[in-house]
């Protein structure tokens, strides 16, 4: 076997499969696998802890999160950690 042949043919069949896929099934298969729907988190904004249950993804990949004090949060990036 040819090792260069052989990247060559990984590399082509993942361009392949990177290329057939769009954002919708992505999404789509992002929110199926997710974790985190449904569970309570804590998360910083500010350096200032709040709390509450994330209720989806949306088609950006961004948590959806209804707080305790009810107000509903749009999480693009940070970490969060679940509550046990």
């Amino acid at each position: 076997v040819n090792r260069n042949e052989l990247i060559a043919r990984i590399i082509n069949e993942i361009m392949d499969t990177i290329n057939d896929l769009n954002n919708e099934n992505i999404i789509k298969k992002y929110r199926e696998k997710s974790f985190l729907i449904g569970r309570d988190i804590v998360f910083y904004e500010k350096n200032i802890e709040s709390s509450g249950r994330v209720s989806d993804i949306d088609d950006n990949g961004y948590l959806l999160v209804q707080t305790d004090s009810g107000s509903k949060k749009t999480l693009y990036a940070g970490e969060v950690n679940i509550k046990w």
